[in-house]
């Protein structure tokens, strides 16, 4: 076995820049096709996430897939909208 396995590989498909009315800083959404990896075509992160009023702490998704570049969109921008209502936000790590 070789000491140094190639796991996952994602290749970079687009990035979103999302400006908000007293949010700082931007909040940058990326898009990757997944080449190696998990089962799906497409995965999407946010350089930050947020925390809704109802909620105990930041929602980070568990799944962010999608079997197509358009599906794996809509789920980033479907989150995005989150920060519109959001109370408290954090970077990711």
């Amino acid at each position: 076995m070789k000491e140094h396995t190639l796991i996952e590989q994602y290749l970079f498909v687009e990035e979103h820049r999302f400006f908000f009315h007293n949010i700082e800083p931007t909040i940058i959404g990326r898009i990757y096709k997944v080449i190696k990896g998990a089962n799906a075509q497409y995965t999407w992160e946010l350089s930050h996430y947020c925390r809704l009023e109802h909620e105990m702490s930041n929602y980070h998704p568990s799944a962010p897939f999608g079997e197509t570049l358009e599906e794996t969109r809509h789920k980033l921008m479907k989150y995005v909208a989150r920060f519109e209502d959001a109370v408290d936000w954090t970077a990711s790590e």
